[in-house]
């Protein structure tokens, strides 16, 4: 399997772009391709997650890209963060502990108090290290956090699972 890890690359084609990319990858290689925002598609789904917070540390160009993918795909985008980083690539600089204190002060800045009124929040960027904190994310949410790197960890995990039992994908 060949997991495409760029949120930032696939928002920018569009939802019919990114996936034309994955046949692309896939004939190339001989090998399922799993991209960043499909397995965090797939991913919301199972959560029933319909109404979303989208947090990116990308400049607002950026974040509204990956916003019109997820809207294009049928999801509702509530007051998306987007918090000027101008190199996607340079996001896996931000310590986990960055990352909760960036989340935290966009919730209060946005929603002040109570319940998000969201379904899940999805916390974008591949390099982004924002899955070592995903549970504390949680918690300090009260919504399920879905991040591109798990998201796409998962999914190849999923795919790979047969061969571990000795079928094939």
């Amino acid at each position: 399997a060949v997991v495409f890890g760029c949120t930032a690359a696939e928002a920018l084609r569009g939802p019919q772009g990114e996936g034309r990319l994955a046949r692309q990858v896939e004939q190339a290689t001989g090998a399922p391709c799993i991209t960043t925002l499909r397995a965090v598609r797939r991913r919301l789904q199972r959560l029933g997650a319909r109404r979303l917070w989208l947090v990116t540390p990308y400049v607002p160009e950026l974040a509204e890209q990956v916003q019109a993918w997820l809207e294009a795909e049928g999801l509702e985008v509530v007051q998306p963060v987007a918090r000027g980083l101008t190199d996607p690539a340079r996001a896996g600089d931000l310590r986990p502990e960055a990352v909760v204190q960036m989340v935290y002060e966009e919730r209060l800045q946005r929603f002040q108090t109570g319940r998000l009124p969201v379904d899940a929040t999805f916390v974008a960027g591949t390099h982004l290290r924002a899955g070592a904190v995903r549970r504390r994310l949680e918690s300090v949410l009260g919504v399920p956090v879905v991040t591109s790197a798990a998201a796409a960890l998962g999914a190849a995990l999923e795919l790979l699972e047969p061969l571990a039992a000795g079928g094939a994908p």
